[in-house]
């Protein structure tokens, strides 16, 4: 009940306080104003063939005709996918597709383009060989490059010698794979980072939105962006930017490779992080910059919506340690340097992932003992927003939110029993990664996929069957929870097939 009531609490505080409190706009540099030195896109990823390696020259390309600016250039910074051994065969034909690709693109442009390749290390605790830390011991490795000349990974590929970085880029802007920079984002990121004013902030985190290019079926429409789940928390970070003075960093955005490198060196576990982004923002300085967004695509299938979920609980979990008076780093334990706000951040996705579990609970508990304000507290308090700000899409939303809940609720949990599992006594696969498009492939969207649903379902009935006024109510609601395979195929169908 309290985890139901919490979630309403949030909702409700976030509407009120996001319309209440008064933006405020960080100071920005002019373009023609930000001093010496280039600002570097990065976009780390993991490339799985050469159509994969051709398909991210591509990218670059399309980043640098939207923002075309002398002061940029762009960087793949690449991995292999995990495999059990260092070189795997295929390694040295997507190596030389993307070095093709790149030196293409140098010729097009007149330069401005680079490619660092990491090779697989071995991984003790994944059992297996892959780049060192994935995103942020590649990041890591970049930010060491850009200040002393040194790039502490072995390279399988590259085009330039990291020695030759250095010095070259005080700003970084890292993007995903997917992450689109519209016109002018670059140089405003930029302008505010380097400000005077903003000396104690390393990382920006621009607001992110649904892009409009990857709305190719339904789930991508219903569960995207602002009129979706809100990954990325929209409202409370422009609430924690304008009350707090501090944003939290989603990893996508700008930083300071000095502020940042500095700020996180030494604190960090190796293999103890996956969702490292929100962690490095809590300790180095974040801040969110509302006028400057960035676009990103959203899950095609339910199986990959819910695969994505599942590996951000496991990376908010492992945070935990975090939440303690003292943390251990790597040279021991240390006084925890994070404030009181950052903990709560990491303590209230936590809770955010019990939800709907609760939920779940919640609605049979107060079914099966005829407790009509819990039966109602189960029902309306997780879609307070959609209540109060209502629409077509918000009902939409809601139900087949609603619908989904049990479903939702056992992934969640599994995601972090889990991930308790592992860091408690296994110790490994702390960073087991399946990337989006791995994840779309991986389907799993049949009949058997949906048992928590048929689970729930049973519970309730079950458990009101001797009550009728009791279980016409747990009726309707199994009905729904059973149609969730129905939803499923609806929420993977094609948009197109809508309009």
């Amino acid at each position: 009940a309290l985890l139901i009531g919490g979630e309403g609490f949030r909702q409700l505080a976030g509407l009120l306080l996001h319309r209440l409190s008064p933006p405020k706009m960080l100071p920005r540099m002019k373009p023609g104003c930000l001093g010496e030195g280039g600002v570097l896109v990065a976009v780390p990823t993991l490339l799985c063939s050469r159509e994969q390696a051709l398909s991210m020259a591509r990218h670059l390309s399309v980043l640098r005709l939207a923002n075309p600016e002398k002061k940029l250039s762009y960087l793949l910074l690449a991995d292999f996918k995990d495999g059990p051994a260092a070189e795997e065969p295929g390694d040295s034909a997507i190596t030389e597709e993307a070095l093709a690709a790149v030196s293409a693109l140098n010729e097009v442009w007149g330069g401005g383009f680079y490619y660092l390749h990491r090779a697989r290390e071995w991984n003790e605790g994944e059992k297996r060989f892959m780049g060192r830390e994935r995103k942020r011991g590649a990041l890591e490795a970049l930010n060491r490059a850009l200040l002393t000349g040194e790039f502490p990974d072995p390279l399988a590929a590259q085009n330039i010698d990291p020695a030759e970085l250095a010095g070259r880029f005080p700003s970084v802007i890292t993007l995903d794979a997917d992450t689109m920079m519209p016109p002018g984002a670059a140089l405003k990121l930029a302008g505010a980072l380097r400000h005077p004013l903003n000396r104690k902030i390393a990382v920006l985190q621009p607001r992110m939105e649904q892009s409009a290019a990857s709305i190719h079926t339904r789930i991508a429409r219903v569960f995207g962006g602002q009129g979706g789940f809100d990954p990325y928390l929209a409202a409370f970070a422009d609430v924690y930017q304008n009350i707090c003075g501090e944003g939290s960093f989603a990893g996508k955005g700008a930083y300071d490779v000095s502020r940042f490198y500095y700020g996180a060196q030494g604190k960090i576990r190796p293999n103890s992080v996956l969702s490292h982004d929100l962690l490095e923002g809590a300790l180095t300085g974040s801040a969110t910059v509302g006028d400057v967004a960035f676009f990103d695509s959203e899950p095609a299938s339910l199986s990959g919506w819910a695969r994505r979920l599942h590996r951000w609980t496991r990376g908010d979990w492992q945070l935990l340690p975090w939440l303690l008076p003292k943390v251990k780093g790597p040279q021991g334990w240390f006084k925890n340097p994070l404030s009181l706000l950052n903990r709560f951040k990491i303590m209230d996705n936590l809770r955010r992932s019990l939800v709907p579990a609760a939920g779940v609970a919640l609605l049979v508990f107060g079914a099966a003992y005829g407790l009509p304000a819990a039966f109602l507290a189960g029902l309306i308090l997780p879609h307070i927003r959609e209540i109060l700000l209502p629409s077509r899409q918000a009902a939409r939303t809601a139900l087949y939110h609603f619908i989904l809940l049990p479903y939702e609720g056992a992934r969640l949990l599994d995601a972090a029993l889990r991930t308790l599992w592992r860091m408690l006594v296994s110790r490994r696969r702390l960073l087991e990664w399946t990337t989006s498009a791995q994840a779309e492939r991986m389907r799993g969207d049949g009949i058997a996929a949906f048992w928590p649903n048929a689970l729930a379902a049973g519970a309730m009935l079950a458990a009101t069957w001797a009550h009728p006024l009791r279980f016409a109510a747990a009726l309707s609601v199994a009905a729904l929870w059973l149609c969730a395979p129905l939803a499923a195929k609806r929420l993977n169908a094609p948009e197109e097939a809508e309009r």
